[in-house]
This record gives structure tokens, C-alpha cells and sequence, in this order.
């Protein structure tokens, strides 16, 4: 493959033959096309729009890997120089993905504080709620991939497991502390008899529509608020229980390194690529998820005809459900992402939450910025 390294991001062919000819290739057609495609994968990255294609990425060495086995790689590698938990590691998903790259800091913070994450970036709440809802999916989607993969080898046995932080006062200091330990089925009981409770007083049936009300955070609030008084307990959570052989993992990743001829350097690029990918992947979704609300608010009628757009901002949300006769929140979507700055918002919002570079925001309400500042 020749000019290769004259290949830079951003820059468009208006087609697979222009591409072609740019990197001295000659065009294919059917398996030979998606082989010769799936070689150029390995050194560059690129959107097709159409017929036309925009280089977004060119990478400084080949990539074998697959985005997969690139995360796979960094798994092995954590268990492999793990000596915190010789051969058990209980790990939230949020963890497993801030220790291997995938997301940073903001991501717990931002997921859990959505409100201020709005006021900082200046983002309307909707928007940050279906960023998380989409990009939550995605990773745990991912996550389950790679853990699945390695248990099918034989390389781990995991499962999910409900925890329970609890607060205690040390007998000796007087301080209180926290402890975190995997919940008793009495606790677990427990735990689900306050949610349903709560989610009753909510007037929702199931999580997922809590979610979907924006009810989340209270939600949460008000069942934690439940715990504590009751049991002490400060709050539960989902965390994967992963056990391993040290020596298993290490002999998997020396071969791993072996079969890509990585180096040991590799990791740090290795960490940095994944990263970048992810980013991109994200956006491509949120591109993908804009292009099919424009689809189906172009083709959304009453009686036959369509109603155009300075017609339908005249109507609530209620209003539109009844009048398609569609979810009140299907609607919602539609009209959120069709949005022209959608894109731009989801790009925005992974950059700060995903990547590495991206500046940590310090996530604090009105009432404790005022005590800060004093």
C-alpha cells in the first residue's frame, strides 16, 4: 500500500476508486473488496457517507487488533500484575472501565451527578440523560463481550453480585468509616423490597421507566435516604465477581504477545488507542441515532399528511403522543436527536466524560460551592 503516510485525518474521496487511487491500489469487488477494506482498517479509520469517505484516523503503527482483543489484552494484563486480590476481583463496571481506559473520572460523576455535569458544560439535562442511556448500554454491552470471551477460554469464572457500603463508627478513633463487602440474600431481600416501595411512590413499574421519566437520581436519593436510616447501610451496588489463576492469565498474555509481536511499550499505546476509538465509536452511534430520528420525523403523518415542523413545536409532548399515537417518550427522543446540534452535544460530552486528556470537573451543588468558597 503505497502513500500511506501521506493518508491524514479529515481528509474525503468522493469514492472507493478515488480512494483506491490515492493509495495505489486497484478496486475490488465482492470478498475481495471487504478483505482489502479490512486491511486498510489496520492503518487507518475512516466514515463513509454514501459513496464518499473521510479518513478520521491513521494510526503510527498497523493495527492487528481488534478493538475487542485490544481490551481482552488490557484485561489479562490487569489480572495478570494484580496483587491487591490474588485470584478474586470484585470490580464495578465503572471501575473495570476507568482501569482500563475506556472511560475517566467524569463518567462516575457525571452518571451520577447529571444535573451539574449540565451546568458546567451548559447541556441541556435531556441530552445528558440519553448520552448516559445510550453510552451505558454500550459499555456494559462491550464489557460483557470481553468477559464472556475470556470465560469461554477458561481463563476466568465470573458473575454479578450485589455489594452493600455500609457506615460504622471505629471503636478506638471514633471516626466513621466505610465498608464495602458483597450483600447477604437477607440484605439483597432487603434492598428490593425498599425499591419496589419507592418505584411504587414514583408511579413506575420497572427500572428501565424510571430511566426513561428522568426519575432516576430521586430514584436513588430517596431509597438510599430509606437505608441508612433504617440499616446503616449507605447504598448498594452491582459489582462483577471475577476469579482467576494469576499464572493462567500471565501465560495468556505472554502468548498474546507473542502471536502480535507487541512490545512492552505497547500498553501506553495501547491504552491511548482503545481510548481514542471508543470516542469515535461513540459518536458514530450518536450520528447513527440522529440520522434515524431525521428518517422518522420526516416520515411521521396524521391522517396521511405530514406535519411539518413549525406545526409540531406548537404541541406538547402529551399532545404529540395522542396525536401519532406513539410513547410519549419515543416522541421525545425522536424530537431530541433529530435536533440539528445533537451530534456536536454527544461529541462534546464524550470527549469531556471518555477521554484521557479531557480537564477533571469538580462536581459540586450551589450549596457547596457557596461553603467552598468561604
Amino acid at each position: 500500500m503505497k502513500n500511506i503516510d501521506k493518508l491524514k485525518p479529515n481528509m474525503k474521496f468522493k469514492n472507493y476508486k478515488e480512494l483506491c487511487e490515492f493509495l495505489e491500489e486497484k478496486p475490488k469487488t465482492s470478498c475481495s473488496k471487504t478483505k482489502q477494506i479490512n486491511n486498510w482498517k489496520k492503518y487507518f479509520d475512516f466514515k463513509k457517507n454514501k459513496n464518499s469517505y473521510k479518513i478520521t484516523e491513521v494510526y503510527s503503527t498497523p493495527k492487528a487488533l481488534t478493538y475487542t482483543e485490544k481490551i481482552e489484552l488490557l484485561l489479562l494484563n490487569l489480572m495478570a500484575n494484580n496483587t491487591r486480590h490474588n485470584y478474586m476481583l470484585f470490580a464495578p463496571r465503572t471501575m473495570l472501565l476507568e482501569s482500563l481506559n475506556v472511560v475517566n473520572y467524569n463518567y462516575r460523576m457525571g452518571n451520577q451527578h447529571k444535573e451539574i455535569l449540565a451546568d458546567e458544560t451548559q447541556i441541556d439535562l435531556p441530552t445528558i440523560q440519553d448520552f448516559f442511556n445510550s453510552l451505558n448500554k454500550a459499555l456494559k454491552y462491550q464489557l460483557e463481550i470481553v468477559l464472556k470471551n475470556l470465560a469461554s477460554k477458561n481463563i476466568i469464572s465470573y458473575n454479578t453480585v450485589d455489594m452493600v457500603c455500609i457506615e460504622y463508627i471505629n471503636e478506638f478513633t471514633k471516626e466513621k468509616n466505610k465498608l464495602h463487602r458483597q450483600a447477604t440474600e437477607d440484605e439483597v431481600e432487603y434492598y428490593l423490597e425498599i425499591k419496589d416501595e419507592v418505584m411504587f411512590e414514583l408511579e413506575c413499574d420497572s427500572i428501565p421507566q424510571v430511566i426513561k421519566q428522568g426519575k432516576y437520581p430521586k430514584f436513588i436519593e430517596q431509597v438510599n435516604d430509606i437505608i441508612h436510616f433504617e440499616k446503616q447501610y449507605l447504598f448498594f451496588y452491582k459489582s462483577y465477581k471475577i476469579v482467576f489463576n494469576s499464572n493462567i492469565a500471565q501465560n495468556k498474555l505472554q502468548k498474546a504477545i507473542a502471536n502480535f509481536k507487541l512490545s512492552p511499550e505497547y500498553y501506553r499505546v495501547l491504552l491511548e488507542e482503545t481510548n481514542t476509538e471508543y470516542i469515535n465509536k461513540t459518536i458514530n452511534n450518536a450520528e447513527n441515532r440522529q440520522q434515524k430520528a431525521i428518517t422518522e420525523r420526516k416520515n411521521i403523518t396524521y391522517k396521511t399528511h405530514h406535519i411539518d415542523d413549525e406545526v409540531m413545536d406548537e404541541f406538547s409532548l402529551d399532545e404529540l403522543a395522542i396525536l401519532f399515537q406513539k410513547n410519549k417518550h419515543s416522541i421525545e427522543y425522536m424530537l431530541l436527536r433529530s435536533d440539528e446540534d445533537y451530534v456536536e452535544k454527544m461529541e462534546k460530552l464524550s470527549n469531556i466524560i471518555l477521554s484521557q486528556k479531557a480537564k477533571r470537573i469538580i462536581f459540586l451543588t450551589e450549596e457547596e460551592k457557596e461553603n467552598h468558597s468561604m
